[in-house]
């Protein structure tokens, strides 16, 4: 079976503890690190203000297939934008520091790669894990029953018009060489902290023939009540209209 390479976006602002729990947890170095395919993780330092970045190049000097870039702090959309211009994956995936794969994602998704022809976006489900590490699955497409579907563009559409169905970049892939002919380019001093997922994923969306939904749980995220997306501020508020 051909293996096609896969390109792991993974944007960090002051994220020293997570990532040491990501060298220290088999768990997580398994599932982010170990999965038996070709790819490279780019992480983008996000103007950290901790130990975020000794503690990258500490693990770089392990792992050749992991790259480290440093800007000053721009948020987490200019860092994806950043780690999208060094990847050389034939797919590209976004990866949140605090998150992580189920074991085999990258294995799985490799297969469905190879079996599928012409893919340009694949969605898939994820797991919602809580701080007990119980964990529920979130369906894109709760009716659907197929282990792979094919979904037209134009149901994609009205759900990216109607919805916040489809704003996470985390529970998709997307391949390079469509990605580059559609993305839209932003001024570099454009900073969002929130829906900028939105931004990135909506031109994309709007342009792909060939999306397919994967009716498994790949990526978990991992719930806290306290983070920026769980509550309210002005500045998010802000931003969300910035977006819109």
């Amino acid at each position: 079976m051909a293996l096609e390479k896969l390109s792991v976006v993974v944007p960090c602002y002051n994220e020293e503890e997570t990532i040491r729990l990501f060298l220290t947890e088999s768990q997580l170095v398994e599932s982010k690190m170990k999965q038996g395919v070709i790819f490279d993780y780019i992480f983008v330092n996000d103007g950290s203000t901790d130990d975020t970045v000794e503690v990258l190049e500490e693990y770089i000097k392990n792992d050749n297939r992991v790259k480290l870039i440093t800007q000053v702090n721009k948020g987490p959309f200019q860092a994806r934008i950043n780690g999208l211009k060094q990847a050389t994956g034939d797919y590209l995936l976004f990866l949140d520091a605090d998150d992580y794969y189920e074991k085999d994602s990258l294995l799985i998704l490799n297969e469905f790669i190879t079996k599928v022809n012409d893919v340009d976006v694949i969605i898939f489900n994820y797991n919602r894990v809580d701080s007990l590490n119980n964990k529920s699955q979130i369906k894109k497409y709760p009716n659907i029953t197929n282990d792979i579907e094919k979904i037209p563009n134009e149901i994609i559409i009205n759900e990216l018009l109607s919805s916040n169905k489809h704003n996470s970049l985390c529970n998709k892939v997307f391949r390079r060489e469509f990605y580059e002919k559609e993305r839209v380019s932003y001024d570099e001093d454009l900073f969002l902290l929130m829906s900028e997922d939105k931004l990135l994923n909506l031109p994309i969306l709007c342009n792909s023939k060939n999306t397919y939904y994967l009716n498994k749980p790949l990526y978990n995220y991992i719930f806290n009540p306290e983070s920026l997306t769980q509550t309210f501020n002005l500045l998010k508020f802000e931003h969300g209209l910035k977006v819109n």
